[in-house]
């Protein structure tokens, strides 16, 4: 079997498995994750949607099996991954996968083979790592509460973490999570569609914390698959923007728990949140002027 960008591989259990990027100014971060997706032990379609950069990362997957689809402006990541899903069955497999993150070979063959442990497996995860073997927070993490939440953004204290700890990588297999790495994340196309794909509202930040909290209120499994590995490089196309990409983030936290609050409650949130925006404004813009 192969799929329309020509890539062939080992078939995964007779489902098309795309693999989708959303790029804006991720620069030469963007060529390595391709190579790493065509790299795969697993046949696929990679479909990079851009969200209208003009940092020239495109050229650099010119004569590559891959199907891009331009925006004139930057749609936000959610509406980006949104538009390259439309034609899959319920049946196949999507996979996000960040610009600055880098698949191993049978990484995404470990991924899927968790949907066929179970019907109710509506999305798996990843071992993602930072470039020296060590594992990113958000592999391990937990959906974010209001405490949770104000005492990572004050720095109170730690923040909570997962069931799991770095040992359970050398453990094969998968397993039960709360919430996944945004930064590589597989669902079958039917769970995405019946939770009506991210929440576009979410410009950046949370839509992937949003969808997961979704998923399972609506019955679906999540699982983390620990044989499947990944690098990050975290953040490559908002570093240029920092401040920016943090007034996204805190309109993100505000949203996200919008709905579990009242409305009173909900604005004193809202305020604390953006006060603390305030604070750090100065040493957002600071470090976005020495770029």
């Amino acid at each position: 079997m192969q799929g329309p960008t020509g890539i062939a591989g080992r078939v995964v259990s007779g489902r098309r498995l795309r693999a989708v990027i959303v790029n804006y100014e991720a620069g030469a971060w963007l060529r390595r994750s391709v190579d790493a997706l065509l790299a795969s032990a697993v046949d696929l379609e990679i479909v990079v949607v851009d969200n209208g950069s003009t940092d020239g990362s495109l050229d650099a997957l010119d004569e590559l099996p891959v199907e891009i689809r331009r925006n004139r402006n930057n749609r936000g990541f959610g509406a980006a991954c949104n538009q390259a899903v439309g034609d899959l069955a319920d049946s196949d497999l999507v996979v996000f996968v960040n610009p600055d993150c880098a698949v191993e070979p049978d990484c995404l063959g470990q991924m899927a083979s968790v949907f066929d442990t179970s019907p109710s497996v509506g999305m798996v995860g990843a071992w993602v790592m930072n470039d020296d073997g060590s594992v990113q927070k958000a592999t391990l993490r937990q959906l974010p509460t209001v405490k949770s939440t104000l005492s990572g953004l004050l720095r109170l204290g730690r923040e909570r973490r997962g069931v799991l700890s770095t040992e359970s990588a050398e453990v094969p297999g998968h397993r039960p999570a709360e919430a996944l790495s945004g930064a590589l994340l597989m669902l079958s196309a039917g769970c995405f569609r019946s939770l009506g794909g991210y929440d576009e509202a979410y410009f950046l930040h949370c839509e992937d914390l949003d969808l997961m909290r979704r998923a399972a209120g609506a019955g679906w499994d999540l699982h983390l698959c620990t044989r499947a590995r990944a690098v990050h490089a975290k953040g490559i196309s908002h570093r240029s923007a920092p401040l920016r990409a943090q007034a996204h983030k805190h309109a993100s936290f505000c949203r996200y728990f919008s709905a579990e609050l009242g409305p009173l409650t909900a604005l004193v949130w809202s305020a604390l949140i953006w006060f603390h925006f305030l604070v750090r404004t100065p040493g957002w813009w600071l470090a976005g002027r020495r770029r």
